[in-house]
């Protein structure tokens, strides 16, 4: 029997990593839920010295807990006032902020429109839909989603801290 997980690592795009390889996603330290399903919940936040949401990520609930996650790549125009720490009266705070979480909320409205779909039909007329893993990395590599993405990846991994990183 094939494993959802080797589908996921070998069919989609090149972007993704998973344990085999080193996973490079760490939980922010602001990362709230901002939405739930059957089987899985969605979190977006970002750390203490960053303005807005700076990454987002689904954790499926089960024995392996595994997540799909992504980092956002903000317009060349703010993306160094990302991790600049902004006070909340500077002019780019509430676009940085807003873009963020328009961003997150489009990935989910991708991923709920695919998972909408049914995958197919049987000869009985009943209709399978795609697994919710597979809808929400068929929304990353969405051609709307990808102007979006930094880095993604599926990993089956510990949380890592996250930690100041100017190279960004």
């Amino acid at each position: 029997m094939i494993k959802l997980k080797n589908i996921l690592k070998e069919v989609y795009f090149s972007g993704f990593i998973t344990t085999e390889n080193k996973s490079r996603f760490a939980k922010p330290e602001n990362f709230d839920t901002f939405d739930t399903g059957k089987g899985w919940t969605a979190w977006r936040g970002g750390n203490d010295w960053e303005n807005g949401c700076t990454a987002a990520a689904i954790i499926f609930d089960g024995d392996d807990k595994s997540r799909i996650w992504f980092t956002i790549k903000y317009p060349a125009d703010i993306s160094a006032l990302v991790g600049e720490g902004l006070s909340t009266d500077h002019p780019m705070f509430k676009r940085i902020n807003k873009l963020g979480k328009r961003i997150t909320n489009k990935w989910m409205r991708e991923s709920k429109k695919i998972h909408s779909v049914p995958k197919i039909t049987t000869d009985d007329g009943i209709k399978v839909r795609r697994d919710w893993k597979e809808c929400f990395v068929m929304a990353l590599g969405s051609k709307s989603m990808k102007p979006y993405i930094k880095e993604c990846g599926i990993d089956y991994t510990e949380w890592n801290s996250m930690k100041r990183n100017k190279d960004d």
